[in-house]
């Protein structure tokens, strides 16, 4: 894998703007940057995924953000973990109060794109597991 401190920077940019959006409980903008791999493609949430994330982030409110773990590894192999405060009594810094996202930056045809995490999803699998045969990684650039 290869990757530089632009891409690094790009993914940053990204998830600070998705957060940031989070944190203000602008749940429909936030939701319009999330994307899915399907059939290798990149795609956005179709109407039944963005109505569902829509409706439960809805129901919440965040009060604060923040990111756990960055790991990019490759054009589609990454995990970035979100903490969303979600009580108003929470903790992000303590974890407590918070729900969890995994984001996984995905990069196709020279763009960067915030997926949901899908573990089942092409050119993803767990770098942890030994008997893991998948030598192909596709890298950035």
């Amino acid at each position: 894998m290869k990757t530089d401190a632009e891409d690094t920077l790009t993914v940053n940019n990204l998830l600070d703007e998705y957060m940031g959006l989070m944190s203000e409980n602008k749940v429909d903008e936030a939701a319009g940057m999330l994307y899915l791999v399907k059939d290798s493609e990149i795609v956005p949430l179709d109407g039944t995924q963005l109505k569902e994330f829509k409706e439960a982030w809805s129901k919440l409110r965040v009060y604060g953000v923040k990111k756990k773990g960055f790991m990019l590894r490759s054009a589609r192999n990454n995990d970035i973990t979100i903490l969303l405060q979600i009580l108003p009594n929470g903790n992000v810094d303590k974890e407590i109060g918070v729900a969890t996202q995994h984001i996984n930056p995905v990069y196709k045809e020279g763009k960067w794109f915030l997926t949901l995490f899908d573990p089942k999803a092409e050119g993803v699998y767990d770098v942890f597991d030994e008997t893991n045969t998948n030598g192909n990684v596709e890298v950035v650039r």
